[in-house]
């Protein structure tokens, strides 16, 4: 969202939002917890989702889940897809797959193969 990414580079360094997506970005590899986020923040969980939603105009959850799914093309280039999704902080690799269908439209197999070249079958 570059409207989102926009107002977030706008914002003072000490915001709370600017924070948090700095936090998420460095530690996107690890579980991300949104109430936990929101507490260190010194924030109620709705009042920091509602603020994050407000300047990003999606969720915190929502932002995360992108973030992994930009972050998995690029794993995919040279891990296969459990160790992406493990990686990422997936333990149902099925839901992994999933998300990334439902925001690309193919599997990260297929994407995966797609990125590594033509496909070659068998003679």
């Amino acid at each position: 969202n570059i409207k989102g990414v926009q107002q977030v580079i706008n914002l003072e360094v000490d915001n709370p939002i600017h924070r948090a997506v700095k936090y998420i970005q460095t530690h996107i590899k690890h579980p991300i917890c949104i109430s936990q986020l929101a507490f260190d923040l010194k924030m109620s969980e709705s009042n920091f989702s509602n603020s994050f939603k407000k300047i990003m105009n999606i969720t915190p959850g929502e932002y995360i889940t992108n973030l992994k799914l930009i972050r998995a093309k690029e794993l995919l280039k040279s891990q296969n897809v459990t160790e992406v999704a493990y990686d990422l902080g997936y333990d149902n690799i099925s839901y992994f797959i999933t998300i990334f269908k439902n925001k690309y439209g193919i599997t990260p197999k297929q994407y995966k193969s797609i990125g590594n070249g033509p496909v070659r079958f068998k003679t």
